[in-house]
Order: C-alpha cells, then structure tokens, then sequence
C-alpha cells in the first residue's frame, strides 16, 4: 500500500488522466440509470415459496390491487351513479388495465323459474329510485360484494383494478396513477369523497420522495464534508482534495449500477450521500497526517513518502472493515438489501482506489508547502489537552468506569428482548401521509387494501365440484374469522353457498353449501367459469381464499400465518395441501430473512475484524481490544430500538453490521498509532499520551462528520430510511466516547506486535538459532522475542558495561562484534573474548545479581537485544508458548554457568558463547 501511494505521488498526470479516462467510460452509461420502486425487491426471491407465489398469480390472477372508492351519503342517484360508471368504464379501457371488478361488471345472479339467470347488477345505471333500491339490496345480500364492492351501508362503492405492469417501463406506476387521477379528478365535484390507493399509488409516492431524496441529502452531505474539512484540515489547497475523491466516487459507482441495470430504489438512493460522507474519513487522516509533517518543516514529496509510511497500513486496514460491514449486507436474500450492499461496497471500494491514487496525486500538484508559521502549531490544542486529561481520568477511574460499561451492557440487552420486526411498504411514508388516511377509510368502509391467498390444492381435477373439500375451505374461513384480525376472506365456497340460497329463494336465510355433489356441479353447468376464476381453478383441482386485510405490523401478520398452518395441520383434510401465499405474507416472513442476515452480518464483520487484526498483531488480545469496545455501540443500538418501539425493517436491518465495520476504524488507527508509538517510546504510558496526542483531532474529527453525514439522513422523506440514519449517527458518537474511554484501557494493557514488523526485520538466523538462548526455536519465534524486546545500537568502540556496574540486563550480539576486557592491578587492560552474532553476555548480574566483572567494548558497529525481568514478562503476556522455552533456555545457561563456577569463581559474567571450554581459558587468563 504505501509503494502504492508513493508511486501514485511520483507520476501524479499518468494517475490523473486514468481516473478521467475510467470516469468518462462509467458517465455515459448515466443516462440509463432508472428508477424502480418496487414491493417485491423486499420479497425473498429464490425460493419455493416465492415460487410458489408467482404460479399462484398466473392461476388467479394477481391478489395485488388498486381500489378506487367513491362515497357520497346519496350515492344511489341515476346521476352520481352513471358518473361513477363511465369513470369505471374509461378506467377499465385503459391500456394498462387487465380488468375492474365493480357492481357495473359484476353478475348477479338469480333464480329464473327455477333456472340459474346472471344479468349484471348495472350494466346501464336504472332511471328510477326503486330499481336503484332494489340493485343496492341485492348487491348488499350478496356476501361476495358487501365489504368488498359495496359498503355495508350502501353510500360506498368500491373498484377493484388489476394492473398488468410492464417490466423496463421506469416511469408506468407515475402513468397509471396520472391516467386513473385524470378520470376520477372531475368527480370530486359530485361526491364527497373520491381517490385511488395500491401498489402502483404507494410506488410513485415513494419514487418522487427519491427523487426529492437526492434533490435534498446530496447537497447536505457534501455541506457536511465541506464543514468538516474547514475544521479540520485549514487549508484550502488541501481541502479540495476530498471533493474530487468523493465527485469521482459518485460517478463510478452511479455508472456501475447503469451498467449493471441496478435501479435507484429506497435504499440505494442514499449511497450516494453515504459515500461523500464516509469515503471521506480516510481523505482526513491522509491529509491530517500529511499535513502534520509539512508543519514540521518536510518538504511536499517527503511529507508525502511519511504520509504513505504512517497511514497506508491503517488506511488499508480501515478500508477492509468498513468495506465487510457493507459487503456483508449481501449475504441478505432480500433484493432491495442485497442490491444496496452490492451498491454500496462497491462504491466504497471505488472510493478507496480513487483515494489512495488521487490525494497523493493532487498534493503532489496542488499540496501545501511548509510555513514558517506552522511551527506555531506544534502546541497543544485545546482539544488535545482535554483528551489528554480525559486519559489520566480514565486511568485514574478504571474501575468505575467498567462497571459503569457493564451496567450500560445489561440495561441494553433487557430492552433489545422488545425489539419488533416490520415489513411493511406503507410503513416507509411518514404518518401524515394522505395514503395512510385513505387506507384507513378502504379499512372502515370496505376491507383492508392489503391481501394474501390460501391457495388448497386437490390434486385431483374436480376436487373442489365435491361438498366435502368446500367444507374445509368453509372451515379455514370460520377460523380466519374467528381470530378477529382479518377483514373478510372470499371464496368458490362462498360463491356456491350463495348460489344455493338463492335457488332455495330464501334471501335472508344464512347461505350454505348445497348437500350433495350433483347441485354444485349442475350450478357450474350455468356459469361461466370466468366468474369464479380468482377463486378456483378450471379444472377445480386448486382453489383460493383470497384474505383481505388492514394489518401492517410483520410480526401480527407471521404470528397468524404460523397459527393457521397448526390449525390447518391439526383440522383440515390431510388430503389437501394448503399453502399461505401474497405479497403480504412474503413480505412479512422475509422480517425472519433480515433477522438471519442481520446476525450473519454481525458475525462476518466481527469475526474477520477478530482474526485480521489477531493476524496482524500476532496476538488475540489484539482482536479482542479492536472488537470489545465496538460491539458495545452495536448492543446499545439494540436497546434503543427496543426501547423506543423502532423496528428492524429494511433500513434498519443494516445498521449493526455497517457501524460495527465502521466503529472498528477509529479503534484501527488507535491501535496502529499506538504500536507505533511503543517503538519510540518503550513505555505504555508515555505511547498511550502520544498516541491521543496525535489521533485525538482526527478521530474525534471523522467521527463526528460520520455521525452528522448519517444524520443527514434524517431529512429523508422515507421512515427506514431516517431511522437507519439516526441510528448510525447515535452508533458512531457511542463508538467515539468507547475509543476515549475503553480502548485506552484496553491498549495500556496491550503490547502490540505487528506481523509487518516480523517479516520485515532482517537478521541473521543461523547464527541466531545457534545462539544457546534460541535453542529449539524457530525463525518467526526467534523474531517476536527479539521485536517484544528492547534493542540498542552502538558505533565502534563504544562500551556497551563497565566492570563493577550494578547488572539488571542480559544481552544478545544479533550483529557485529563485542569483546570482554578486564583491567588487571597493575593496569593492564586485557582481552578476554570476543563475541559475535548468537553470543549471550550479562546473564548472571542480571538473573542472580552483582556486579559485572568485565568490560563489554564494541569492535565494530553492533545492535544487540536487551532483556530484562519485565521485558521477560512482557514476553510471557504475549507469548506464554515462547516464553516457556525463552525460560527453559536461561535456566539451562545460568545451571551451565554455576557449574562453571565452582571451579572458576570471578569470571562469569563475561558469558559463555556457549563453549565451555572456551570459558575455561577465559579462566585461566583471569588467574
């Protein structure tokens, strides 16, 4: 990454005409770019009963409508009716319209001497008020029509229309509510109450709020990112930088959707806005940080090569996070989250590319250059000092603060247990819309304009021409009805058993079924099967309740689906097979589909940032501290939703996943500046204090224009929509207060080892493995103790111990050479050995105590390890494993070396070299 974005600085016009090359191949596919709202994007697709669903429709026909109601208290006048009936006929030729359903097409069936007659009840409008009276009479005891075409009170009439929706027409929900507005508007001028509500009037209602949408949250977002640069960054030249990244960012992805024929829905009409915001995070550090070092004096490429040094690591690690927690939504079935997480991380990764060749690019070209009075700067800011005593705060008050963390943790589990679950596409207008109101009063005067079908499948032709498998749907109906949710269910069951009463000629008895086989069929022998299509098949083997209702809430409506498949399986002919289908219905199981993609999102984006960062550390306490403190945002997000009543639905399914993938970064950079930080200072404190002094400002910086992006959102016209941005918001500032409170409690504990500083660092390894302290160790583990260690370097002829000093330390020659002198009475200085690479000195003064009893003098220029008692122990947190064996080996060289002694008392400090013999002589000198 960082040869990346050095190189990207070295030929800044070759990165600079490429992008414009890309850009200009992904814009001209803009035009194709569509709008599509549609309620079966939130339909789980692939799947037998999705299936199932669409065959059911070709049988029946759709169970999705458009109702058009007309009231009026005087409705049943000649004038007012044959108004409503040429609007009905116009309608019913439009071109997009399958067919009506109105007491104007309807038949009427009667008994004719005896003979099944079926007449309309109005195919002309009658003059006089008694035929009137006595069409709406015989409308209202028909129980096909009450509730369903007629009020029960006569003064309303409703209009069933079934649309043919024309796939690649971006624009035909706007054309069928125009062209039916365009024939019912003139008739609000002679009865009181006149509209249209259904599918195609909700999808334009909520395709011009998309429109409105990004009217609206784009600008707002980049206000947002202007701000935040302002506060920031200071520097105009610098600024500008973000605003090319994120205007590329928006093309390329706009252009991939073009290309891949991704529509802009309710979901992916925010990406736009998400990316600006969040793809300029990154854009922040890199400019912060190069920013940092031209106010140190470093010239514009230099501060460019440290900016790569110091953030491409970070900049890749972050990057990788946020990307999963959006990637992630695609592991949902649901079209409209699965094309939003494909859109979105697909746009971030644009963004990524676009970043880390473009901003080091443009600072190359348009970079600011050092000021002499940016020295100045290099004081403490205000904010700096308040991180920095908020630091010792949270040292001081480790305790309290934990349990105050655990108690936060409890509280936001008991209200997470009262989360509901919600699917509904009415649900994403707000309250106030006229189609909530409009839908109440189909619910009053009619039946609810939602519905669902119970298809029961025979399997024999004829199945359902037999009294006995009409009675069971009669049974699955009465239970319907009996549970006191559903408005009305309709069925050939019903059909017949009104037929029946009325060749009995007993209209105000209750209708029943005939009781014998041969009356149904030789009723069917006088109608049209066209009439009872939506209900049974054409060869009677299927047949289908349709169940209209007013029931928004998923989790009402998947409770009563579950509890009439037991009374189906517990009541109904096992001969039958019966399967619960709609839109409806699917839309409310898919709320169990973005439960399961929720946790596996979770799962996902936790799991990988638990074993990249363990990875990458070398260590699991690594994982566990970039992860703890992240997951308590994602466990309070779960209490508020609880607590205030807001449900998972399609907006807000997503959040847990992309916080946590976002949360994650600022921990990233936390961590990857502390480690840093550990290799200059050596001392956790003093890491700890400069790490806060140098990520305290961007954090807090990036968090808080991540928090106001995504309350951007909360301008949106769409309900999900503005509760995922809310949410987000309240996410990122919990993750900011977790990264000051319980990440620097978590790192000050921490030693971290990155797998970059193993495979970088060179050293010479067969002398090193033949070194007796490395004994029965490998390369890697060899490496991770001398990296958690401490190593010094000296010039030529420096001394590295002085006989007689107080000894606390051992050493190991990793390169060069060192010699062993003592200084004799007379003066004499006197070589006792020399030591290179592999060989131990000092471990007796350390380990046992006294003083040393040479001189260690460099010949050459030599880095050797030091190790102490509590670098020791350091090792031993990190690495149990190895420090077993790093202890195992001293114990072996300090039980050589007392053996050693007994016979050679004053010379074992100077070291072993691991050769006996050797020491021996040194012995005999020293004599």
């Amino acid at each position: 990454m960082n040869r990346i974005i050095k190189a990207a600085a070295r030929y800044p016009w070759l990165v600079l005409l490429a992008l414009a090359l890309v850009t200009i191949l992904l814009a001209i596919r803009l035009p194709a770019l569509r709008v599509n709202i549609s309620a079966s994007g939130m339909l789980e697709k692939d799947t037998p009963a999705y299936a199932f669903f669409q065959s059911a429709q070709s049988l029946f026909g759709s169970d999705s409508i458009t109702v058009l109601l007309f009231h009026d208290p005087q409705l049943f006048t000649p004038e007012k009716l044959r108004a409503v009936q040429d609007a009905v006929f116009a309608i019913d030729n439009l071109p997009f319209v399958t067919k009506t359903a109105s007491l104007f097409s309807t038949r009427n069936v009667k008994n004719d001497d005896g003979v099944i007659s079926t007449q309309h009840y109005m195919r002309e409008v009658p003059d006089s008020a008694d035929a009137l009276e006595q069409v709406r009479s015989d409308a209202l005891s028909n129980p096909l029509l009450v509730d369903n075409l007629i009020s029960a009170d006569g003064t309303t009439l409703g209009v069933n229309v079934v649309i043919e929706r024309k796939a690649g027409d971006p624009g035909f929900d706007q054309k069928v509510v125009q062209g039916i507005e365009a024939i019912i508007a003139p008739l609000r001028g002679e009865l009181d109450t006149v509209f249209q509500i259904g599918s195609s009037g909700v999808r334009s209602a909520l395709t011009s709020r998309v429109m409105t949408d990004q009217k609206v949250l784009l600008p707002l977002s980049l206000l947002v990112l202007l701000l935040t640069l302002a506060v920031s960054l200071r520097r105009l030249s610098a600024a500008v930088v973000p605003f090319f990244t994120a205007g590329l960012s928006v093309v390329w992805t706009l252009g991939f959707m073009a290309w891949l024929d991704i529509p802009i829905n309710i979901m992916t009409s925010i990406v736009p806005a998400l990316i600006v915001v969040i793809g300029s995070t990154e854009d922040i550090h890199l400019l912060a940080e190069y920013l940092l070092e031209v106010r140190e004096g470093k010239p514009r490429r230099r501060a460019i090569d440290l900016m790569a040094d110091n953030m491409g690591l970070t900049v890749l690690l972050t990057f990788i996070t946020t990307y999963l927690g959006f990637f992630s939504i695609t592991l949902n079935d649901i079209e409209l989250l699965y094309q939003f997480g494909l859109v979105s991380s697909t746009g971030l990764l644009f963004n990524f590319v676009i970043t880390i060749v473009l901003v080091p690019a443009m600072l190359r070209v348009i970079g600011p250059n050092p000021r002499a009075q940016d020295s100045a700067q290099s004081r403490l800011s205000l904010f700096q000092r308040l991180a920095l005593a908020n630091l010792e705060m949270v040292q001081k008050h480790k305790w309290p603060i934990l349990i105050l963390v655990l108690l936060v943790t409890v509280v936001a589990l008991i209200d997470a247990l009262r989360m509901s679950v919600n699917n509904n596409p009415m649900d994403f207008l707000e309250p106030e819309s006229p189609l909530h109101s409009q839908a109440d009063q189909v619910h009053r005067e009619l039946s609810g304009i939602h519905t669902f079908s119970i298809v029961v499948d025979g399997g024999i032709d004829g199945t359902f021409l037999h009294v006995k498998y009409l009675t069971e749907l009669v049974k699955i109906q009465k239970y319907l009805e009996s549970m006191g949710l559903f408005d009305r269910s309709l069925s050939f069951a019903d059909f017949i058993s009104f037929v029946n009463r009325v060749m009995d000629g007993e209209p105000d008895d209750e209708p029943v079924l005939p009781e014998i086989d041969d009356i149904v069929r030789e009723y069917m022998l006088f109608i049209k099967h066209d009439d009872v299509r939506e209900y049974v098949s054409p060869e009677y083997d299927q047949a289908r309740i349709l169940v209209r209702h007013n029931i928004g809430d998923s989790e009402t409506l998947n409770r009563a689906a579950k509890a009439l498949d037991v009374f189906v399986t517990e009541n109904i002919d096992p001969a039958l097979r019966v399967e619960v289908t709609g839109e409806s219905v699917l839309s409310a199981r898919a709320v169990e589909t973005m439960a399961r993609g929720q946790f596996s999102s979770l799962v996902l984006v936790g799991g990988t940032v638990f074993v990249v960062v363990s990875l990458l550390f070398v260590n699991f306490r690594a994982g566990l501290v970039a992860l703890l403190p992240n997951l308590l945002p994602v466990l309070v997000l779960f209490g508020v939703m609880g607590a205030f009543g807001i449900p998972m639905d399609v907006g807000t399914t997503m959040v847990a996943a992309i916080a946590l993938g976002i949360c994650v970064d600022d921990t990233m950079h936390a961590m990857s500046r502390y480690h840093q930080e550990l290799k200059i200072h050596r001392d956790r404190q003093l890491a700890l204090r400069a790490m806060i002094k140098a990520e305290a400002v961007p954090i807090f910086t990036t968090s808080v224009a991540l928090a106001a992006g995504f309350g951007v959102l909360a301008f949106s016209s769409f309900i999900p929509v503005m509760h995922f941005g809310v949410l987000s918001a309240m996410v990122i500032l919990t993750a900011l207060v977790a990264t000051f409170f319980i990440t620097p409690l978590l790192l000050g504990s921490a030693e971290l080892l990155t797998v970059w500083d193993l495979l970088s660092y060179k050293m010479r390894k067969e002398d090193l493995k033949g070194s007796p302290l490395f004994r029965s160790m490998n390369t890697w583990q060899i490496k991770k103790i001398i990296l958690a260690s401490e190593i010094r370097k000296f010039g030529t002829g420096e001394r590295i111990l002085a006989e007689g000093s107080e000894g606390t330390e051992m050493f190991v020659v990793l390169e060069g050479e060192v010699e062993a002198r003592k200084t004799d009475e007379k003066g004499i200085e006197r070589r006792l050995r020399g030591m290179q690479a592999g060989d131990i000195f000092g471990e007796v003064a350390a380990f046992a105590g006294g003083k040393r009893t040479a001189d260690i003098v460099t010949t050459r220029d030599t880095e050797v390890l030091v190790m102490s008692w509590d670098r020791i122990n350091k090792l031993a947190r990190m690495f149990p494993f190895i420090a077993f064996r790093l202890f195992r080996n001293i114990s072996r060289i300090l039980g050589e070396k007392l053996g050693e002694t007994k016979e050679f008392s004053v010379h074992g400090d100077v070291g072993t070299g691991g050769d006996p013999k050797q020491t021996d002589l040194y012995g005999e000198q020293l004599r």
